[in-house]
């Protein structure tokens, strides 16, 4: 009889255990993030939330938050955000990483971090062709 009480609590248990995992797993849920493409300027100045929609990868913007550092450590920590997003001047002349983060606005507490390069080495018109005031129109392969 007592193996049988011990086998009933056990199963029990099981199913306690089971069910406290499953609502966990709920309730910090991984923010899945897309992988937005280069962001090129020719002039070092950015407007990062034209990134949102790659970034959040089909999540719904009225349920996520987004912003952006200048590290990642910094993303991870909620420390020294990037005040004016859309209108951010990179300190780099060449390539740049600022981190996104992006949480949830029902649970802050539930973040992703996620990298955005910046680049001001390629041009930015990048078809084949560029004007110049001493040669005219070239056709110049990239």
């Amino acid at each position: 009889m007592k193996n049988i009480i011990n086998q009933l609590i056990s199963h029990k248990m099981k199913k306690l255990l089971l069910l406290l995992m499953l609502f966990t797993g709920i309730a910090k849920a991984q923010i899945v993030l897309g992988t937005p493409s280069t962001y090129y300027s020719c002039n070092s100045i950015y407007d990062l939330s034209t990134k949102t929609s790659e970034i959040l990868a089909g999540n719904d913007s009225n349920l996520y938050s987004i912003a952006y550092f200048i590290s990642n450590s910094d993303a991870v920590s909620n420390i020294n955000v990037i005040l004016n997003p859309t209108n951010y001047v990179s300190p780099s002349y060449n390539i740049q990483i600022v981190t996104a983060r992006v949480w949830e606005n029902a649970n802050p507490g539930n973040f992703a971090v996620m990298d955005l390069l910046l680049d001001n080495n390629t041009p930015y018109y990048q078809d084949s062709y560029y004007y110049s005031l001493n040669i005219g129109i070239q056709d110049v392969p990239f």
